[in-house]
């Protein structure tokens, strides 16, 4: 019986310890996986369902429709409040600093222009002149 187990150690030596060493491996990568794994999961993932008036839905022809944006969310209120009234008379149209195009001031893509990079045109043609064009969402 010995001589059995010699002869098989002797012709399966290389192979055994081959996958023992995986065998290994592979326990050590989980442990340490599942130690790092349990790190991650200490802030839960929260999602929350936008309002319904806040949803900005796409049209079959590829222009935007916003629902329910109000004008002081266009024009950039964080409060509620109205913005400057000389801002607010003036500003038709809106337009960034980062683009060339420009929107109406109630289009739901306008109230994602930054403050600092918000353009503003008294009309179309005012934003034609500086070499705006309109935005395919909204103006049409």
């Amino acid at each position: 019986m010995k001589n059995v187990i010699k002869e098989f150690w002797e012709r399966y030596e290389q192979k055994i310890v081959v996958v023992l060493a995986m065998v290994l491996v592979s326990v050590i990568s989980f442990e340490i996986g599942a130690l790092k794994g349990s790190d991650w999961q200490k802030d839960p993932l929260v999602i929350e369902k936008v309002p319904e008036n806040q949803v900005v839905k796409l049209s079959d022809s590829g222009s935007c429709v916003a629902m329910g944006v109000s004008e002081s969310n266009v024009l950039g209120a964080k409060d509620g409040g109205s913005v400057a009234n000389e801002k607010s008379e003036k500003c038709e149209f809106v337009g960034s600093k980062n683009s060339n195009k420009y929107h109406k001031k109630t289009c739901s893509w306008a109230t994602r222009i930054k403050e600092e990079n918000r353009v503003c045109f008294e009309s179309i043609e005012d934003a034609k002149s500086k070499n705006y064009v309109p935005a395919g969402c909204c103006m049409k």
